[in-house]
């Protein structure tokens, strides 16, 4: 009898604490946006010649949970979700003519694929039953795939010293990036449970492709629309 009133009294603390606990509010979110890059210049070699090109912004997608651990109007969490990528397009490379002065150019199909993942801290403060403003910070992961040929329009198209084409595009090359963002967005929830707000990401990604004949820095900032959910 006496080992059973100590039993009774802690399951019955358990389930007091319980009952006075605040749950743990999760929102689930996808942000659709695109990708302004800081330095949207890319370059491809021919030997000892380079060729300079323009990238195009890119559309970009995270997509994650953000998880409310404690605080009323001050909270704090985390957050953590996937990002993805992509770039179909062609992109036209110049340089300078050693022989005649005039301007080389080439015109490349670049095609680029982009997965990774995230994890950061989360602050956020509650305005209202319906608004809310968060802040969040912390590393990413990715890998990366891109392929790139060269167009064949003879018109526009050097000839190479060697006398081989300049970009070789049976060739894909992979990546593997790491970096760091640091986000901030509003969000509204018109309907019971389900949000839509403003979304602005400041990322720094670096990639480590094999070859010099693409871009590895995707520094920039994203601007999304993002819609969640309240679970």
């Amino acid at each position: 009898m006496n080992s059973i009133a100590p039993c009774c009294f802690t399951a019955a603390l358990l389930a007091s604490v319980s009952a006075v606990a605040e749950p743990t509010i999760e929102y689930g979110f996808i942000q659709l946006g695109q990708l302004q890059l800081n330095d949207s210049e890319t370059t491809v070699f021919d030997g000892s010649q380079s060729y300079s090109g323009e990238l195009d912004d890119l559309p970009f997608i995270n997509a994650g949970v953000q998880k409310i651990l404690g605080g009323e109007t001050f909270r704090y969490g985390y957050e953590g979700g996937a990002l993805v990528s992509w770039q179909n397009d062609d992109i036209s490379y110049a340089a300078k003519s050693d022989s005649s002065g005039g301007t080389l150019k080439i015109k490349v199909n670049n095609e680029l694929f982009m997965f990774g993942t995230f994890l950061g801290v989360l602050g956020d403060i509650k305005l209202s039953e319906y608004a809310r403003i968060h802040v969040s910070t912390g590393p990413m992961l990715a890998v990366a795939s891109v392929a790139q040929e060269q167009q064949e329009d003879p018109e526009n198209l050097p000839e190479s010293q060697n006398g081989t084409i300049i970009i070789d595009g049976s060739k894909r090359e992979f990546g593997f990036g790491y970096g760091w963002y640091a986000g901030a967005g509003i969000a509204v929830l018109p309907v019971k449970n389900t949000e839509i707000g403003l979304a602005v990401r400041q990322q720094a990604l670096r990639f480590s492709f094999s070859d010099d004949i693409y871009h590895d820095n995707y520094d920039g900032t994203i601007i999304s629309l993002s819609i969640g959910y309240k679970m």
